[in-house]
């Protein structure tokens, strides 16, 4: 039998609106991954030898309305883990240093204990200027705020909006991005540090990457600031 060609031209539309549906949902709706990010210190090491011995990488995995990244420092002494659970609206730090382990959770509203940085933050994003970072297309945005120097500062970042995760930045304090965060800086703990998305890749996250573990001791705000600086690394 022979298809119209007016039939014949409606089916191929047809597929090929599927097929770039379907593309689509494998970044946005209910996606899950790995996005693995290079992390550069700004300090010198001379000044603080410590950066030395600090993570050189780190992985941020996310499913759904949830997200994990860990940084471990490369002789495995301590390493700080941050959740994010947009289902109940919280985020927990986890800081274990040796055999001592810590936990603090809070409102996905509120500040991430150890950031330094100004309250009066102010971030501008230009969506129609378009690169590509780790596979995904990246937009500028600039942030503005006054830091502990009080003096005037502004960082460039980029984000991605191919992957939708409401709450993919709530471990930094840009938490009101309109993407994800593929390059951006923090001064955490006293150490300035720059992060930039070098892939990414989509794959079954275990749930239990998600979960608070039992055995850490539970503090407060004041508790776990007091862990940040009697344990971890600073200036």
């Amino acid at each position: 039998m022979r298809l119209n060609p007016k039939l014949y031209i409606l089916i191929l539309l047809l597929i090929s609106v599927d097929l770039l549906s379907c593309g689509n949902k494998s970044k946005n709706e209910n996606a899950e991954g790995v996005i693995s990010y290079q992390i550069k210190y700004l300090d010198s090491e001379k000044e603080n030898p410590i950066i030395a011995l600090l993570p050189r990488t780190m992985e941020l995995k996310f499913k759904g309305l949830k997200s994990a990244n860990e940084l471990t420092g490369d002789m495995g002494l301590f390493a700080i883990r941050f959740i994010i659970n947009g289902n109940d609206s919280t985020t927990t730090t986890l800081i274990r240093v040796l055999d001592k382990k810590y936990c603090f959770s809070s409102k996905i509203t509120e500040s991430i204990p150890g950031y330094l940085i100004g309250d009066d933050m102010v971030i501008r994003v230009d969506s129609s200027i378009v690169s590509e970072l780790a596979g995904l297309n990246a937009f500028n945005a600039k942030a503005s705020f006054t830091n502990l120097k009080n003096e005037k500062e502004n960082i460039d970042l980029l984000y991605t909006t191919d992957i939708q995760l409401p709450y993919g930045n709530a471990f930094s304090p840009y938490k009101n991005m309109p993407g994800l965060l593929l390059k951006f800086r923090v001064n955490f703990n006293g150490i300035n540090m720059e992060f930039l998305a070098q892939g990414i890749e989509f794959k079954d996250v275990e749930d239990k990457e998600f979960s608070i573990p039992l055995d850490y001791e539970v503090v407060d705000r004041d508790g776990i600031e007091k862990v940040m600086q009697k344990y971890l690394p600073h200036k």
